[in-house]
């Protein structure tokens, strides 16, 4: 395994006493990047995943037009068109061996660019020094001590990345921490606690990354139906992380031949994976759970707009979405969620101001929490 620290970083904030001894461990040594060894050859299951994606974005070079488009902010559509370059190529050559290649090593190379931050995203971490290398540590252990506030006795291992795609971060107690690993350890866990009273619950994520989010909901919650919406060229993505991390899954993503998503099919399956412009296929009232994390606000109005219709008509009983709530200072594009229409049939119930450092009120990308609750369910409370 090569090593190479990224830069050496002492923290001088004074040790907290819950988790105090995960970071007095964390400030005797540098913070390192890991760099994992590449699997040499991709699993035949997997290999068989690919050919099937493979088939699904040829299909899609004209999508249909539907409702709902895959849309991104011009900004994230540039970066997303860019770095997609050569997977777009391998796939319009259907050369399944170099894909396999590249998404073993997606942490890496340009897979992540327009969906889990700009270009270069691990060349840009390798090359950190100075106030830049020690700036962003800082911020790793500062949102570090928020996911200990909250879990001040669940092990690291429950953080630690899986090895898939040859995934990059910093060395927390021996294990590999990517940097939003904290926010999707601390969802899985909330959404848990606001699905403990449903058997078999349906969780709809809106915009799912590479599966990081998935992951953890599934690792908590295995009982959980998950259905994922996302770009097509994302899917592929997905796919990979999600097979690859539960190989037994049931897995079912886009085919020309599925036009309906109804309760006995997503029953059928445990991961379902689908383009954005199939949401108008999945059935009403179905979703215990719909989610989106800091992306419906990189998206035009008029398709927030649509997003927000068809989560009304899907869920039927809650609706977690984190996003900006005043415009972004870092010059990139972001839609408030103040300016969001209204749901109909959902109703604010909680809202808060993110508790992550990263996102806070004063950084150039401050968020809000907001819950939601189909009004049916408390109007029936009401009435009891």
């Amino acid at each position: 395994m090569n090593v190479r620290p990224p830069c050496q970083y002492r923290s001088s904030r004074e040790t907290k006493a819950a988790g105090g001894s995960d970071i007095k461990r964390l400030v005797k040594r540098s913070i390192y990047l890991v760099v994992c060894a590449l699997y040499r050859i991709a699993p035949s299951y997997v290999r068989g995943v690919i050919n099937e994606q493979l088939k699904v974005l040829n299909s899609l070079q004209q999508p249909p037009i539907a409702a709902v488009s895959p849309t991104k902010s011009r900004e994230t559509k540039i970066v997303l068109d860019t770095g997609w370059q050569v997977y777009r190529d391998a796939i319009a050559r259907n050369d399944v061996k170099l894909l396999a290649q590249m998404l073993r090593n997606f942490f890496r190379n340009e897979a992540l660019s327009g969906f889990w931050g700009p270009y270069d995203m691990f060349t840009s971490f390798c090359d950190l020094e100075g106030d830049a290398c020690t700036s962003r540590a800082d911020l790793m252990i500062a949102q570090f001590e928020e996911w200990r506030s909250l879990f001040p006795t669940t092990p690291l291992e429950e953080l630690d990345a899986p090895r898939i795609g040859n995934p990059w971060g910093y060395v927390f107690g021996g294990k590999v921490l990517y940097e939003p690993v904290f926010e999707y350890h601390y969802q899985a866990h909330y959404f848990q606690s606001l699905l403990a009273h449903v058997e078999t619950p349906i969780v709809l994520e809106i915009g799912g990354g590479f599966g990081g989010l998935a992951y953890h909901i599934l690792k908590r919650t295995p009982v959980v139906k998950y259905i994922g919406l996302d770009l097509p060229e994302n899917i592929l993505l997905q796919a990979y992380y999600l097979s690859c991390a539960f190989p037994g899954a049931r897995i079912l993503t886009f085919s020309k031949e599925i036009t309906m998503l109804d309760l006995k099919t997503i029953n059928a399956y445990d991961i379902i994976l689908m383009p954005n412009f199939m949401m108008p296929q999945i059935a009403s009232c179905t979703a215990d759970l719909i989610v989106n994390v800091r992306s419906l606000s990189e998206m035009p109005s008029e398709t927030i707009d649509e997003y927000i219709h068809q989560i009304d008509r899907i869920g039927r009983l809650w609706f977690f979405h984190e996003n900006i709530f005043r415009a972004r200072t870092d010059g990139w594009f972001g839609i408030p969620s103040a300016d969001f229409p209204k749901p109909i049939n959902h109703v604010l119930v909680a809202a808060s101001k993110s508790r992550w450092p990263r996102y806070r009120v004063q950084t150039s990308y401050p968020c809000q929490e907001n819950l939601y609750l189909h009004r049916n369910v408390l109007e029936a409370h009401t009435v009891q």
